[in-house]
C-alpha cells in the first residue's frame, strides 16, 4: 500500500472511531449491554459465548479489537489477551479501559500478523474480513498464529441476507425517520466516506456468501467448520415508523418473528458466524 494511502487509511479509521464514541458513548460503561433494547449486541455476545464454550482460552487474540470488550468476554481471568487494531485513537481508549490487556497497532491488511507460529488458543475476527484486499492471505496468517487444536471465530456480513429485503423496501418507499442522533451519525459517516473516496477507501471491499466463508476456512487448513446465522441488523427505526400503521405493522411483526425464529439459519440472518479448528498434528 502506498505510504500516502496507508496514512489516509489510519486517519479514516481514527475519524470513524471518534464519531462512534461521540454518538454512542459506551466506552466507559461497566456494562455496555445496560442500554435498553440493545438486542443486537446481546445476541452477538450470546452467540460468541456459545460458540467458544469449553474452548481453551489461555491465549486470546482479537483482530480489529476496537475497545477490547470481547477480550474480556473470551479471555479467562489469567489469560494472555491481546488486541490489534489499525486506529491509534481507538487503542488509546482501549488501553485506558483495559490495562490488563495488551494492545498493538497493526495494519491488518498487511497480511503479516506480528506473532510467532502457534501463539493463540483463540483468534476472534469480528466484521473484519469484508474490509480487506487479501482475505485469503489474512486467513492463512490466522491459521499460522493459531495453536494446534486452537479456534478461529469470525463474523462478517451475509451477502445473502434474505429477510433484510422487506426492511429495505419499507425504508426506500416510506423513508422512516430514525432517532435524531442516529440520523446525524449516518450523515457524518457518509461525509467521512466521501472525503476519503479519493484514496480508494470503501465501506466493504467485498461481501461473502456462507459457502465462500466455508471455502476460506477449508483452503486455510481449518477443520470442524461450523457456519451459523447472526442477527446484527437493526430494525428499530423501521419498527418505530410502523407503530401506527395497522396492517403494515402486523406484517412487519410477522416478518420480525420469523427473523428471530430463524436466527441460526444463515440465509435468514444479516451476518455470518463461522468457527473452525486447527487440527492437531498426527
Amino acid at each position: 500500500m502506498p505510504e500516502q494511502n496507508k496514512k489516509s487509511t489510519l486517519q479514516f479509521y481514527d475519524e470513524l472511531a471518534q464519531l462512534n464514541y461521540t454518538y454512542v458513548p459506551q466506552w466507559g460503561e461497566e456494562d455496555p449491554f445496560s442500554k435498553a433494547g440493545d438486542y443486537i449486541v446481546k445476541d452477538k455476545y450470546k452467540q460468541v459465548s456459545k460458540a467458544l464454550r469449553d474452548s481453551k482460552n489461555d491465549a486470546v487474540l482479537d483482530i480489529g479489537c476496537s475497545s477490547g470488550y470481547y477480550l474480556d468476554v473470551i479471555g479467562g481471568r489469567n489469560s494472555l489477551t491481546i488486541g490489534i487494531d489499525i486506529s491509534p485513537w481507538v487503542l488509546r481508549k482501549a488501553k485506558d479501559l483495559r490495562s490488563h490487556c495488551d494492545f498493538i497497532l497493526s495494519d491488518i491488511d498487511s497480511c503479516s500478523l506480528p506473532f510467532k507460529d502457534g501463539s493463540f488458543d483463540i483468534v476472534f475476527a469480528s466484521e473484519i474480513i469484508e474490509h480487506l484486499q487479501y482475505p485469503s492471505k489474512f486467513m492463512q496468517e490466522i491459521f499460522r498464529v493459531v495453536k494446534q487444536d486452537g479456534i478461529l471465530l469470525l463474523t462478517t456480513p451475509n451477502r445473502y441476507d434474505l429477510l433484510s429485503l422487506p426492511q429495505q423496501t419499507i425504508e426506500f418507499i416510506f423513508h422512516p425517520n430514525p432517532d435524531p442522533k442516529e440520523a446525524e451519525l449516518s450523515t457524518r459517516v457518509r461525509e467521512v466516506f466521501k472525503e476519503y473516496e479519493q484514496y480508494g477507501i470503501v465501506a466493504h471491499t467485498q461481501l461473502f456468501s456462507p459457502r465462500e466463508i466455508r471455502e476460506f476456512f477449508e483452503e486455510s487448513g481449518f477443520t470442524e467448520i461450523r457456519i451459523k446465522g447472526l442477527r446484527l441488523s437493526t430494525v428499530e427505526g423501521t419498527r418505530r415508523f410502523l407503530e401506527k400503521r395497522g396492517y403494515l405493522l402486523r406484517l412487519w411483526k410477522f416478518l420480525f418473528k420469523i427473523y428471530h425464529l430463524t436466527g441460526d439459519i444463515v440465509f435468514f440472518s444479516s451476518n455470518i458466524l463461522a468457527c473452525g479448528r486447527k487440527k492437531k498434528a498426527s
